[in-house]
This record gives structure tokens, sequence and C-alpha cells, in this order.
């Protein structure tokens, strides 16, 4: 919908709905989801790819950290330098 005092004021019209193609009603997300009535259907999905695992994980734990008595979601940040040496 075009504004009234031009293009570059039509940010502020209403935004125009999607209609549904064969139903001629509003376009909801919940329309995404049986793709058949949009008029086309997925022959094959990708497979996800292979994890690349080219290092190996490290771990760190934290032996006097209960976690079952943690009031709400915590997030432990943990970083690891090597030995290092003076010259």
């Amino acid at each position: 919908m075009p504004s009234p005092r031009g293009p570059e004021e039509s940010w502020l019209a209403p935004p125009c709905r999607f209609v549904h193609p064969t139903s001629g009603e509003k376009f909801h997300a919940r329309d995404c989801f049986t793709t058949l009535p949009l008029g086309y259907k997925f022959e094959d999905l990708p497979s996800p790819p292979k994890q690349q695992m080219r290092e190996p994980p490290y771990y760190a734990i934290f032996k006097k950290i209960s976690v079952l008595q943690l009031e709400k979601p915590r997030v432990c940040y943990c970083f690891v330098a090597g030995v290092c040496t003076q010259v």
C-alpha cells in the first residue's frame, strides 16, 4: 500500500498480509508445515553433513559445583592457557 506522501514514507503504512494461494485467506505460519496446498513438495531433503571432528574435544570438570543445587541456569566460562616460560 503506497503512502500518499510518497514512497519514502511507505513504512508508515500498515503492513499488507500475504494471501494463501489456494484458499485466498490470510497466510499464517501454520500454513508452512504442509507444502502440498501451496503447490509444491520436496522430493528429497538433504541429509545433514557428517561431523568433521578435526581436533579432540577438551572437557573441564568443576568438582565443587553441584548443578542440582543451582537455583537457575548459569554459564561457566573457562579459559585454558598453556604453560608459559619467560625468556
